[in-house]
Order: C-alpha cells, then sequence, then structure tokens
C-alpha cells in the first residue's frame, strides 16, 4: 500500500471460554480431545459470552492443534459484569496447550506490580497447586497459611476443600483474582473478586500484518512488541 504508515494489526482467535459454577472441571476441558462433552468442554467456533459457556466450557479446535498453529502470543482474559478486569499476555512462540502460562513469558499486564516483579514466584503456573486442592492458572505471591497467602489470580478447580476459606468459597470452578490492581490476600475481605468468565485467546503468525487494514486495529496502549 503506496504511502500508508505502517501500524502494527492484529486478529486474536478465542479458544477457550470458561464459566463458573457447572461442576466443570477447567483443567479436564483443556486436556480434552476433540468430542464434545468428553471433559465438560464443547469444541466449536468461540466467542467471549458467558452465555455460552454455562453448562460446559467451550473450545475451539485449534487449542488441540497447539503446537503446529503458529502462536505467538496468548492472551488471558478475566471478566466481571461484561468487563475486562484482568488481562494477561505471553510468549506463546514454541509452546504447547499447558506452558505458555508462565512468568518468564509474561509480556504485558494489568498487574503492574506483576510485571515489574524481579523475583521468581512460587507459583505461576497453568497446572498449579495440585496435591487434591487443585488451583489452577496460579499465581501467587506468599504461601503461608490461609490469612497470609496472596497473589493475583487462580481458578479453583474440582478437588477437595482445605481449611482456607478460599479453598470454599463457592461452588466449582470459580475464577478468583485479586482486586486494586496489584496482588491481595485471598482472605481479606475487599482484596479479591468473583469473576463471571475466562477466556482464551491466541494470535497466530499467520495473523499478523504490518499494514493499514479494515480490521479493527489494537488500540496503540494495548500493544504488545514482538
Amino acid at each position: 500500500m503506496a504511502g500508508a504508515v505502517g501500524r502494527l494489526v492484529v486478529n486474536w482467535t478465542t479458544v477457550f471460554v470458561a464459566s463458573p459454577g457447572n461442576s466443570k472441571s477447567v483443567l479436564e476441558a483443556l486436556s480434552a480431545y476433540a468430542w464434545n462433552g468428553y471433559g465438560g468442554v464443547t469444541f466449536a467456533s468461540v466467542v467471549e459470552d458467558a452465555d455460552t459457556c454455562k453448562e460446559s466450557h467451550q473450545a475451539d479446535p485449534i487449542i488441540n492443534e497447539w503446537r503446529s498453529s503458529h502462536i505467538e502470543q496468548v492472551r488471558l482474559r478475566l471478566w466481571k459484569d461484561g468487563e475486562i478486569v484482568v488481562q494477561m499476555t505471553f510468549n506463546g512462540t514454541n509452546t504447547h496447550k499447558f506452558n505458555w502460562f508462565t512468568q518468564s513469558r509474561l509480556l504485558a499486564s494489568t498487574y503492574s506490580d506483576l510485571e515489574k516483579l524481579d523475583t521468581r514466584l512460587r507459583f505461576f503456573s497453568l497446572i498449579g497447586y495440585g496435591n487434591g486442592v487443585n488451583r489452577r492458572f496460579y499465581i501467587n505471591k506468599i504461601n503461608s497459611g490461609c490469612d497470609e497467602n496472596a497473589g493475583w489470580m487462580f481458578v479453583k478447580d474440582d478437588g477437595y476443600r482445605t481449611d482456607c476459606l478460599y479453598d470454599i468459597y463457592r461452588k466449582y470452578p470459580y475464577f478468583l483474582y485479586a482486586t486494586n490492581g496489584h496482588a491481595s490476600f485471598w482472605q481479606t475481605e475487599g482484596d479479591y473478586d468473583f469473576a463471571d468468565m475466562m477466556s482464551i485467546q491466541v494470535l497466530q503468525g499467520k495473523d499478523v500484518e504490518r499494514e493499514v487494514a479494515t480490521t479493527t486495529i489494537l488500540p496503540e496502549e494495548l500493544w504488545v512488541p514482538f
């Protein structure tokens, strides 16, 4: 396009949407393969709409073709009342569907303190804290007893109930996130809230263009450098 000023145009594909309180394991849904209903997941084109996943989580078939899908970036979002309350963007190159969610791959976050962190966290993992407790997508800063545990987010998946209140708040799964833009204590009123939906999007190499196009242009403040 002669004379055009190049701008970064991106097309994100939503590959997974999870809803709270439907008694379907989020990890099992991510682990499921291409038959509908298995693992509490339905495979089809996915949109970021909580109404579509109340009975079962939703996944695009791309999620099971991850390694061959030229994924460059991955974006996780938590939603509350139709608004994005948490957003994190990760380097998705040379990943599979379970190992992109790590501290070293974080490119951008709505949590400024998480971006600036220069110490290794005990938990920053999609698999998270298993051992029957099953806190998935677990980003934790302090692990020192129920009252002192603090972090940024986790998904309480199926699993047994501990003595900590944040493991028994609601019917599983539920999506707990820190409010106020920084790490929070999981049992301190006002420090946390519950998301209505979690979504995962991918940016594939074939979807990145560097010229003006008719598709929606990512707002400059949300650009992530390659």
